[in-house]
């Protein structure tokens, strides 16, 4: 509480000698304090300086024996490693902090041995005390000492956690508040607490006080209620909002949630939670520029780059236009072949070239190589430049933006200070040196609001709030331990520090800074038994109220005006008292919307529709139709108006190595060559012993070579298909000897043929092209054969029930394609009757019968289907397609709740814009 806090009274007791600095665990925390004390101490002004934080202390008091050295920054920390596993990746002299094996990509482990540094002098003097026979790690330890002891000593640099007293003594008396909670109190213990000039103030474990966590059944209802307590502390309490603190221990889980609840009860709040430079998009530039270079320039790094929004292209760059050249090109990845590295890029603008994508692609990645692969900190800055002058226009780079990009400007500006101050400390790769230190350096926005205080877990225990909130006090969120040579095995540690030796469990000491910093009452502790990541119990530090099983909405939905308004729908209760400005927003915002609900539809849109369906539906004043667009319109006619008339796509930047239809128009078009050429030379499609002759089979690899040249596609695809051009023959060989097997004997007289017919009656002009039309010269009948690259259509038949004598369009149709040909080529002049026909699986090197004596007698199927039992069929196509024409004419798009149901809306591509409504488990 306010009256009896420690660290308000070693203030208050010592303020007004200028001499004394305070010190606290957090910089917050020291300008809180700084704040609180001009407002509620005995005096009005304070120097900022006498309340610093744990880490500049130790920056700047601590020093060496040796005066004449600087403590080592922690950057040259990470310089040393760096340029440690460079050597040992030439030369490996670890065996077991990097096995050797491994030495030559271990830059990933540049931080954790950077990590080690600072704990080397407490293990080494402990492990030279105990007189301990090393082993490789030891052995490995002992050598990472004795080379970083070398590189301190030949720069005049001293790392702080290795010193012993004294210290440079600067006048000033120093309090320290509550080292125990400091995860790297071990390394300085010794040194402080012989030091006179410091005054230690450590947490009187005699006066804990025993503080309530409400424990909920799940995570939502925990949150809410925390919002809800907020809330009631400002309305009830006059606590001003800033005076609130809200700490996460799982700010990544928990963040967005806390975040929309607080905004939903209204509380104005500030999330101070810092991220690498790197997580924002702004900051990333740096990692997508070196993702860029270093995979060369595939696909995927590059859309990455050029279509994060946040960075500030210049306007008039065609990125959009570079994008889609790519992936219309399957520019994916470059790659190496035959010792040859190929540029993918350059490659595909050979076989299609575009100026505008090749001068961009060549500046572009000139200057990103050039940055990427500068060999100094100050070359990378210069090349930055250079860069961002011609791809940048910073007069569009937003505030926000505009503020990352100097912080990483400034971080590579420290470096380059470095690489000044110790010139010889080059490194080998210093462009992705610089990306690891952003991608360790946190940022935190600077809010322009004031509200509820939203922090990390620890971050705030020390700070003064009238109350403090803390979320998901369970026993793990609240498990606070530090280990004391962390890098060690637990067994290596008791080695050295003894069996007695414990970790320091900071647990409880924390969960008393929060009670003692709420200066207005206890704080509030809420935990959750399912939480959004798993289940969990509460901190065994508090004392649990169980609310798992409570339904009484005046403890869990107290003052909850969503859940007011809830009731008062549902449940027939009391109009709420009052409404949020968000539900009466909402409110406004749905009467809006059905106000405009019979709205027509834009004349704009109508002209748009019309003109299109003109334009390819119509021929003059004929209606085309075809198969596809007849099994499409049946389907669901709206579908079919967003699919082939508005040609709805969902956008997308995804590339493939090969469209899905490619393969399939491959194996038609050597099927094509095949047929056309046996045509031209009047064969007949033959097998001898099962096999295709050797005449055919030349005629086969001839056609499989031409396909694949002829292929209009893009560089990387004809690149795969020619180094697989003997699959490819292996797979087409296998089904042109099946196709001939069940085909032996027939001439081919039609291959990839357009048929049209117009009928003068309906108006309607039928158009379709034929894979394979044969004449089976034994039976003297016409076989009608369609390749299927994937699968084949079930429903090829009419059903024989009551389902014919509903509405057309509630029937359950055929698959419209057989009936479509036939009809269309036995109007042909002269007619072509066909008598057979089926569909021919490519790929399993099989024929499906759908009707024709003479067709099932050659797959030896023993249930027949003759043209004339077929007929009804062709008669319902018929039907089909006068019914579609009259809709055409009529523009009559409309669905029908019986044909177009749940089931089929449920899983249309194109849902999301039709936005058909649905009442689940009840009739339409």
């Amino acid at each position: 509480m306010e009256e009896n806090n420690i660290i308000k009274k070693a203030i208050t007791e010592n303020i007004t000698n200028q001499n004394t600095v305070f010190i606290f665990p957090t910089q917050n925390a020291a300008d809180l304090w700084a704040d609180y004390i001009t407002s509620n101490g005995p005096v009005k002004a304070v120097a900022m300086e006498r309340f610093i934080a744990w880490d500049n202390f130790k920056g700047t008091s601590i020093r060496s024996q040796n005066q004449n050295k600087k403590s080592v920054p922690s950057t040259m920390r990470k310089i040393f490693a760096d340029r440690l596993i460079s050597e040992n990746a030439e030369n490996p002299f670890f065996k077991n902090l990097i096995t050797p094996e491994y030495a030559a990509s271990a830059s990933g482990f540049t931080s954790w041995i950077a990590s080690l540094l600072p704990g080397l002098a407490v293990w080494k003097k402990q492990f030279e005390l105990k007189n301990l026979t090393p082993d490789e790690e030891d052995a490995d330890l002992l050598e990472l000492y004795k080379r970083y002891s070398a590189f301190l000593d030949s720069h005049s640099l001293f790392d702080p956690a290795w010193e012993t007293p004294p210290f440079k003594k600067d006048g000033n008396t120093y309090i320290l508040f509550f080292p125990e909670i400091l995860s790297d109190w071990f390394e300085y213990k010794t040194i402080l607490e012989t030091t006179p000039d410091i005054k230690i103030i450590h947490l009187d474990k005699k006066e804990y006080v025993e503080a309530p966590v409400k424990m909920f059944s799940n995570s939502r209802i925990e949150l809410t209620y925390a919002a809800l307590q907020i809330r009631k502390l400002h309305e009830e309490q006059n606590i001003p909002w800033t005076d609130i603190a809200l700490s996460i221990p799982d700010m990544e889980n928990y963040g967005p949630y806390i975040d929309r609840e607080l905004t939903l009860c209204e509380i104005p709040h500030v999330m101070r939670m810092a991220a690498p430079l790197t997580a924002n998009p702004t900051g990333a530039f740096f990692n997508l520029a070196q993702e860029c270079v270093t995979s060369n320039f595939s696909y995927e790094s590059v859309k990455n780059l050029l279509l994060n929004q946040q960075l500030p292209w210049i306007e008039n760059l065609p990125v959009n236009r570079f994008i889609s050249y790519g992936q219309n090109n399957h520019c994916l990845c470059s790659y190496e072949y035959k010792n040859e590295k190929i540029d993918i890029w350059k490659k595909s603008l050979a076989k299609n070239y575009d100026m505008e994508v090749e001068t961009f692609y060549n500046d572009f990645s000139s200057l990103l190589k050039k940055m990427v692969n500068s060999s100094s900190f100050s070359q990378i800055r210069d090349n930055y430049f250079a860069f961002r002058n011609s791809f940048f226009d910073m007069d569009l780079c937003p505030e926000k933006s505009d503020r990352i990009i100097s912080r990483c400007i400034s971080e590579l500006g420290a470096l380059i200070d470095l690489e000044t101050e110790f010139s010889e400390c080059n490194l080998k790769n210093p462009y992705s040196f610089f990306v690891s230190c952003l991608s360790e350096a946190n940022y935190l926005e600077q809010s322009k609001t004031n509200g509820v205080t939203v922090l990390p877990y620890k971050t705030a225990a020390s700070s003064p709030f009238s109350y403090h909130v803390i979320i998901d006090s369970s026993q793990k969120s609240l498990s606070v331990i530090y280990k004391e040579l962390s890098f060690l095995r637990d067994d290596k540690r008791k080695q050295l520090f003894g069996t007695d030796y414990e970790d320091n469990n900071a647990s409880q000491e924390f969960i008393q800074l929060y009670c003692m910093n709420s200066l207005k009452g206890l704080p509030i502790f809420t935990c959750s038994a399912k939480t959004f990541t798993d289940y969990a119990q509460s901190s065994s530090y508090l004392i649990p109220e169980n609310l798992t099983k409570c339904t009484d909405e005046n403890i869990l939905n107290a003052g909850d005006t969503y859940n007011e308004e809830k009731n008062w729908l549902l449940n027939n209760a009391a109009v709420p008292e009052k409404f949020s400005s968000i539900q009466k927003n909402g409110a406004d915002f749905w009467i809006n919307c059905q106000s405009k609900k019979d709205q027509t539809i834009p004349q704009e849109t109508v002209r748009l529709i019309e003109n299109t369906i003109n334009e390819k539906r119509m021929s003059g004043d004929k209606i085309n139709i075809s198969a596809t667009v007849l099994n499409q319109f049946f389907q669901c006619p709206r579908k079919w108006l967003f699919n082939s008339i508005a040609k709805l796509r969902e956008e997308t930047t995804e590339a493939e190595l090969m469209r899905s239809t490619e393969l399939g128009d491959l194996y038609h078009k050597v099927f094509e060559l095949y047929c056309n050429f046996l045509k031209s030379k009047d064969m007949a499609i033959i097998v001898e012993d099962e096999k295709l002759p050797e005449e055919n089979k030349k005629i086969l690899k001839q056609a499989v070579t031409t396909a694949i040249k002829e292929a209009q596609k893009s560089f990387l695809t004809t690149e795969l298909l020619s180094t697989t051009e003997k699959a490819l023959s292996d797979l087409m060989n296998t089904s042109i000897t099946g196709f001939s097997r069940t085909f032996n004997g027939c001439k081919i007289i039609a291959t990839e043929k357009n048929y049209s017919y117009t009928d003068e009656k309906t108006g309607i002009l039928f158009e379709g092209r034929i894979d394979c039309l044969l004449l089976d010269p034994d039976a003297e009948e016409y076989i009608l054969v369609d390749f299927k690259s994937r699968s084949i259509p079930k429903n090829i038949y009419l059903t024989e029930d009551d389902s014919n004598l509903l509405p057309l369009e509630e029937q359950e149709l055929p698959d419209f394609q057989m009936p479509f040909y036939i009809y269309l080529l036995r109007n042909q002049t002269p007619a072509v009757k066909i008598e057979n026909c089926c569909f021919f699986n490519v790929t399993k090197a099989e024929a499906v019968p759908v009707t024709g004596i003479s067709i099932y007698n050659r797959i030896y199927k023993k249930t027949k289907i003759s043209p004339e039992d077929f007929e009804p069929v062709i008669s319902k196509m018929i039907e089909c397609s006068e019914y579609y024409a009259q809709h055409i004419t009529d523009r009559n798009f409309s669905v029908n709740d019986n044909a177009q149901d749940f089931s089929t809306c449920s899983s249309c591509y194109y849902k999301a814009i039709c936005r058909r409504t649905f009442t689940v488990s009840r009739k339409n």
